[in-house]
């Protein structure tokens, strides 16, 4: 369950770095971290905070769905005997 929620932990964290380092591009005089950081292409460096995040929450809902299925199990269990 930790690492599921480090998934989604991690992914925000990126977005956070990755927009102060946006910033101080937009301040910096290099091209390349221009190019990199401002430009167009910028978005494709959010794609993997995103898949992280992604693949944590779908992680998170996997678990909940799989232990809410068992407890229906117990419950229907449990009624079907008294």
């Amino acid at each position: 369950m930790i690492f599921r929620f480090s998934l989604t932990g991690i992914e925000g964290l990126d977005v956070y770095f990755l927009r102060a380092v946006a910033t101080a591009a937009k301040l910096a005089s290099s091209l390349a971290e221009d190019t990199t950081f401002v430009s167009e292409g910028s978005p494709a460096l959010y794609l993997l905070p995103a898949i992280l995040g992604g693949a944590g929450v779908n992680i998170i809902s996997h678990v909940l769905i799989k232990h809410l299925d068992e407890a229906n199990k117990l419950f229907k269990q449990d009624h079907e005997n008294s």
